[in-house]
């Protein structure tokens, strides 16, 4: 019986109203489809506003001939317009005569309908009353699982719905209650499907089911109402013969396409509202109708201006802006189809002239900056510009912040003629809803995948960690449909995804730990202890800043490591940094190196930073836009001046620096090391009277602050200031197997190997130190007498390829 109410009720209360809306509708339909609120203000207007002008002078043949002519182009307009009238007028006749069966046989004969009732896709509110009826037998969870919105939501959460009805318990021990309205219910069904363990595997919150569920809402009211129910869109309906109004633009479309004739791939864009509604206001004003999209790449501008394109088309816009029209020029190719720029700017001229009597054309330039500027790679066309943005045609320019305020700015001639429009970034709650509803959505047709909110969630998530150097939402959407691409287009994207994709290119491990890389994490001090001697107080710290980093338990708004390396030369403070970024980054050349030394005064500022005055790059600033993932070394951080050391307060405590044109610079994933010789001989005295590890620490650091080698500022900014002791002669021996292992590395490849032995070792720890360079002199003593020894053994062939050779200690004192 309630199958019955419902299908009278499906058939008469809320199909029934919708023909008849049809069948009304057809008349405004046929009324708007012919064009005739367009065609009949301008019955008597040329064909194409194609209009002879009479030169100078009066000579009745010429007037004769352009009378002629004029009177031709608009009898072809009248004509032409008069039929698409009488088409017109013709189809609100017939079409709803044509209807009128389909709406009397569905008043009378309700049970033809019933197919159309079987198959139908329920909506949401449908689907909410079914699954409360069900409640009376228990089996309303089943039926959530089996309806397209539980079937959507569990999917994107996941999870099998064919596995979760297998395991769902018997209805009689459920427990029973009854929801007054749809948001209880919903958590009535997430609190029972709780229990099942592949929620709490899958760590799903209630939140998180909310999410999908509320995504999948906002995807059904998206959905564009069938055009006969929808009079704005009928309204706006670009009609027949609508383009007989406006002129022709021959040489404007061979350098352009046309916006508002080709639907954008991503059609929703959230939170650009007051942008949208800024741009359209400034088209519409009675001059200088133009607008200066200013943002950096990635923030959306193009999909910005598409968006607007497809306003118009829809008739989502002012009605003023109706049937306009959105040329985005190929700027590269009108300039490289020209010769000079003579050419180039009559070929502008031309256009200009062609959008001036079309009449409907809005111009769209990217790169604006390049063809309004002096300089290399760019086209002062300044001039020819100037027309278009004095004129009726609207004009869209789009340019970077960096280059608005170096080029477009102080130009006088196009000063004020530009609504400026400068474009931020959205919150992260924006781009995770954009993602849901319009990027998702488009890829997941593209590549025929699912993506999982987890994968939506993560993206988001590791795009604000670790991609810095573009903006959302744009390195959002780059880095889901990378993902995609990157897992072989599985047919379920989850966030492991997402990590995998960026561990593979960032060269970094993120995500979850694999059973390798636990038993590192878990042992990284004798990792770290197989390249450095001693220095366990310094490994320890090291190692702990790492562990924390990668659990994410430390600061994700700071960098992951800031350390102040103290002691003599030749500790090992160099090799303990290279080692580290040989651990975290993966090599050697993930770290960045800077001989403070070298950056002195106003100079060296500029040279770190950049210089706004001379347009100079920084060498610190362009090298960690580059590789955002480095270890920095600040070698002899004590030789920097304090303006230098000021700026890096920020740096260490926040995790960013600007340069010199203010720029942000995202410094959260890099590690920093700063090393400094200050205090060695005070070091020395200390290790000499045998002060503990603790004392001699706390004395080393009291020792600079008393010799105001560094700020309390300063120091307290680093995650730990660790004090490198001098090495033994039991360290030296272990320095030296150390450097005779990697000796033997590098000449592997000539299958040779130095046996390392005690009186070899002995020998190099003796010879191969010094107070002044520490160990380092080994490396020298090495360079200069085993190595030189080998050379030399193999050009004379008294030492062949294949060989292990033991040298003895007193044939290397002539060299």
């Amino acid at each position: 019986m309630n199958n019955l109410e419902d299908f009278l009720n499906w058939h008469y209360s809320r199909i029934w109203p919708r023909l008849t809306d049809h069948f009304f509708n057809l008349v405004l339909f046929s009324y708007y489809f012919s064009g005739i609120p367009h065609h009949l203000p301008n019955l008597l207007a040329p064909w194409k506003r194609i209009r002879a002008v009479k030169g100078r002078g009066f000579q009745l043949s010429n007037y004769a001939s352009v009378v002629g002519f004029n009177l031709t182009s608009r009898f072809m307009g009248f004509f032409l317009r008069l039929t698409a009238i009488f088409t017109g007028l013709t189809m609100m006749l017939l079409l709803p005569f044509l209807y009128l069966p389909v709406l009397i046989g569905w008043l009378l004969l309700p049970f033809v309908s019933l197919p159309f009732y079987v198959s139908r896709k329920k909506n949401f509110n449908e689907e909410t009353a079914e699954i409360m009826q069900a409640l009376g037998n228990g089996q309303y969870l089943k039926k959530f699982c089996l309806s397209q919105t539980g079937r959507f939501c569990l999917i994107r959460l996941g999870l099998d719905p064919g596995s979760i009805i297998a395991k769902l318990p018997p209805f009689s021990i459920l427990p029973m209650t009854t929801p007054d309205n749809a948001e209880n219910l919903y958590n009535q069904i997430y609190e029972n499907l709780s229990f099942l363990p592949e929620i709490s595997a899958n760590k799903i919150s209630k939140d998180d089911f909310f999410t999908c569920l509320n995504w999948y809402r906002r995807l059904e009211s998206l959905t564009l109402r069938p055009l006969l129910e929808d009079k704005k869109r009928i309204r706006a309906l670009p009609g027949i013969g609508i383009d007989w109004s406006y002129g022709y633009t021959v040489e404007l479309d061979k350098y352009a396409h046309d916006l508002t004739a080709e639907p954008t791939p991503f059609p929703f864009l959230l939170g650009r509202d007051a942008e949208i509604k800024k741009m359209e206001r400034a088209l519409l004003k009675s001059e200088n109708k133009n607008v200066m999209l200013i943002g950096v790449p990635g923030i959306a501008r193009h999909m910005l201006v598409e968006t607007l394109a497809r306003h118009l088309y829809l008739g989502m816009s002012e009605k003023e802006l109706s049937h306009k029209r959105i040329m985005k020029v190929d700027m590269h190719a009108l300039c490289s189809d020209k010769k000079n720029l003579q050419e180039i700017k009559a070929v502008f001229s031309q256009i200009y002239e062609e959008s001036e009597k079309a009449g409907n054309i809005i111009l769209f330039i990217d790169d604006f900056d390049k063809y309004a500027s002096e300089g290399e790679g760019r086209l002062n066309l300044t001039d020819v510009i100037e027309k278009f943005a004095r004129s009726s045609i609207g004009l869209i320019g789009l340019t970077t912040p960096d280059d608005y305020h170096q080029f477009l700015e102080k130009n006088s001639l196009l000063g004020g003629l530009f609504e400026e429009i400068f474009l931020l970034a959205p919150d992260l709650k924006t781009v995770i809803t954009e993602l849901e509803i319009s990027i998702v959505p488009v890829l997941e047709r593209r590549y025929n995948t699912v993506i999982s909110l987890a994968a939506v969630k993560k993206t988001v998530e590791d795009a604000d960690r670790y991609l810095t150097a573009t903006p959302f939402p744009g390195k959002a959407i780059e880095l889901l449909e990378n993902a995609i691409i990157a897992s072989n287009r599985n047919k379920f994207i989850r966030s492991d995804d997402i990590d995998k994709y960026l561990t593979e290119k960032l060269k970094i491990p993120i995500g979850k730990l694999l059973e390798g890389e636990k038993e590192k994490l878990a042992n990284l001090e004798d990792y770290l202890h197989r390249r450095i001697i001693n220095q366990q107080m310094a490994i320890r710290m090291i190692a702990s800043a790492l562990r924390r980093a990668r659990m994410n338990v430390s600061s994700s708004e700071k960098p992951i490591g800031s350390f102040l390396f103290l002691g003599p030369t030749g500790v090992g403070k160099t090799e303990t940094a290279k080692a580290l970024s040989s651990v975290y980054y993966g090599g050697e050349d993930k770290m960045l190196r800077f001989d403070m030394s070298q950056y002195q005064g106003e100079e060296g500022m500029a040279r770190l930073i950049g210089s706004s005055a001379g347009q100079k790059a920084g060498e610190l600033t362009t090298k960690l836009s580059v590789n955002p993932f480095s270890l920095l070394l600040f070698d002899e951080i004590e030789k920097a001046p304090k303006e230098i050391q000021h700026l890096f307060l920020t740096l260490l405590d926040e995790g960013y620096l600007h340069d010199a044109s203010g720029k942000k610079i995202d410094c959260r994933q890099t590690i920093i090391i700063a090393t400094s010789n200050a205090g060695s001989e005070y070091i020395r005295e200390q290790v000499a009277a045998e002060a503990s590890p603790q004392k001699l620490q706390d004395q080393i650091v009291d020792h600079v602050l008393r010799e105001k080698i560094f700020s309390p500022e300063f120091l307290n900014r680093f995650d730990g200031t660790v004090v490198f002791t001098p090495l033994s002669q039991g360290h030296l021996r272990q320095v030296a197997r150390l450097m005779l292992e990697n000796l033997n590395s590098r000449i592997a490849q000539k299958a040779i190997r130095v046996n390392p032995s005690d009186e070899l070792v002995n020998y190099l720890a003796s010879t191969g130190n010094s107070r002044e360079f520490g160990a380092r002199a080994m490396r020298r003593t090495i360079e200069t007498t085993l190595e030189d020894y080998i050379a030399k053994r193999l050009l004379d062939g008294k030492l062949k390829e294949g060989s292990q050779i033991t040298v003895d200690p007193n044939l290397l004192t002539d060299y």
